[in-house]
């Protein structure tokens, strides 16, 4: 349905759902007229969620807030070599077997409570960990 807010200069659409014991209402400036574009919009919403994760795991897993580089070209250069990373993390993940489990277990998988999902960045933290054993050996 639509949305008018006062003091905004254009019209909101909002789109409700619910499954899985979850409740979603989201309120978006894309036009929603029909089902299939309250369709768009959640999936949409579906894929900024992976980007903030992407994001989340990139600051906290591969310190991206911490960059030392000033140049847009360096910055560049340092984002693809982080998402680099971020993808063979995710494809190891997919493709479970004992390297994952190993990388798992070093990234802090202790099968505590609300610590036994298999993530990205408790992947990326295990290859993190890995490195820095391994640049430390003789």
């Amino acid at each position: 349905c639509a949305v008018k807010i006062p003091g905004l200069g254009h019209r909101l659409w909002l789109v409700y759902t619910q499954g899985g014991g979850e409740e979603f209402i989201l309120l978006t400036n894309l036009p929603v007229r029909k089902f299939s574009a309250a369709l768009r919009v959640l999936r949409l919403y579906g894929w900024r969620w992976g980007v903030e994760e992407l994001f989340r795991d990139m600051n906290e897993e591969l310190g991206f807030q911490k960059i030392m580089v000033r140049t847009l070209r360096s910055i560049n250069k340092l984002l693809e070599i982080a998402l680099l990373v971020y993808i063979f993390a995710f494809s190891l993940l997919k493709k479970m077997g004992p390297l994952l489990a190993m990388l798992l277990e070093l990234g802090g998988k202790l099968g505590l409570k609300g610590k036994s999902e298999d993530t990205i960045g408790r992947t990326l933290k295990g290859l993190s960990l890995l490195f820095i054993q391994c640049a430390r050996s003789p």
